[in-house]
């Protein structure tokens, strides 16, 4: 999607996202399906690509921190909609900031990143534009 460079598109697709989700979470609520994998809650992988050893490149916007800032709100605003009262789906950020450790340990592991590091690589995609 980044290599579009299309904040519009990018906007479309995430309204087309919520779109489906709404028509199968509709669908399992009428045959009383309740499972997690039937709500309306979305993680939406934002963090900057840098890091080729810890894999999921392809669920990233890329290496720039300013394309991976415009392209994911593009496609969170897309997803939730324009209602002020409601959400068509709700969206939440995943990976806010700095996870660059071993998937192995996730959980456990505590990334501990320069304070250079955190304003030139990590932060600038979620600052207010």
């Amino acid at each position: 999607m980044a290599a579009t460079w299309d904040t519009g598109l990018v906007h479309r697709m995430g309204e087309t996202v919520s779109t489906e989700a709404r028509a199968k979470y509709n669908e399992a609520m009428r045959k009383g399906q309740h499972e997690s994998f039937f709500g309306l809650r979305f993680g939406r992988l934002t963090s900057t690509f840098f890091a080729t050893r810890v894999g999921a490149g392809q669920e990233t916007y890329g290496e720039d921190p300013f394309l991976t800032s415009r392209m994911g709100v593009a496609f969170v605003t897309g997803m939730q909609g324009d209602d002020p009262r409601y959400f068509r789906v709700v969206s939440t950020p995943k990976h806010y900031a700095v996870h660059s450790g071993p998937e192995s340990l996730r959980h456990g592991f505590n990334v501990d990143v320069s304070p250079h590091d955190l304003e030139d690589t990590y932060l600038p995609a979620f600052a207010p534009r």
